[in-house]
């Protein structure tokens, strides 16, 4: 089941009783804070690892590395890379991930290195590969990836999805709001509480998605 951006800042305003369309000063109605605090919510939460924001899933995410740099850019809404593998001849082939100062070290000014990238490393909203690539390669990614933008009322994202991220950003929302825009400072507690047990259900459910659920043999 899914809910709109709209269907979910109406929940949030039944939950804390509130119109949307009273307004709270002179240009803003609650609809606006509560929008406002529905993506600062999302803001706080999106770099965790939660098991709907994995990829790829009904399609692998891919993009290119040429000869032309040994830079490439990143997906748009890549939060945190999980592996990242060439393809060559056919076959994907992991590339190891090495700090920044690795990375300049192995460059250390020289541009004449090419070959089949075997290390990379993030750096702004690039990713940077050792060798050059000498050639060009398919990359394929699989990480975290932030869901689009929402822009309108109508718009569906994992964030708005029951099942998903709904109740996470319910849950954040209404502490931002208590705290930031009511000022209702004794109901913070109990939202934070909420939250807590919100995150807690979450992580058991990543763990259970993710995990192995094996033990692992001693030596």
């Amino acid at each position: 089941m899914a809910n709109t951006l709209g269907d979910l800042k109406a929940k949030i305003a039944s939950d804390i009783e509130r119109d949307l369309t009273d307004e709270t000063t002179s240009t803003r109605t609650w609809e606006d804070e509560i929008e406002s605090s529905i993506f600062d919510a999302i803001a706080l939460q999106k770099s965790k690892q939660y098991w709907f924001m994995q990829q790829p899933t009904s399609a692998e995410i891919t993009s290119s590395c040429s000869t032309t740099s040994s830079y490439v850019s990143e997906p748009t809404g890549l939060v945190q890379i999980d592996s990242l593998r060439l393809t060559v001849n056919g076959q994907k082939q992991s590339i190891d991930p090495v700090s920044f100062a690795e990375m300049e070290s192995l460059h250390d000014g020289n541009t004449t290195d090419t070959g089949e990238p075997f290390n990379y490393c993030r750096y702004g909203q690039r990713v940077r590969f050792y060798p050059s690539p000498n050639n060009t390669y398919t990359l394929t990614w699989s990480g975290l990836f932030d869901d689009a933008a929402m822009d309108d009322d109508a718009d569906v994202t994992v964030w708005t999805t029951v099942g998903k991220g709904e109740l996470l950003i319910r849950c954040q929302a209404k502490v931002i709001l208590y705290r930031d825009y009511i000022k209702a400072y004794a109901d913070v507690p109990a939202a934070i509480a909420a939250l807590k047990e919100v995150e807690n259900a979450l992580d058991r459910e990543h763990a259970k998605r993710v995990g192995t659920r094996r033990l692992q043999a001693r030596c």
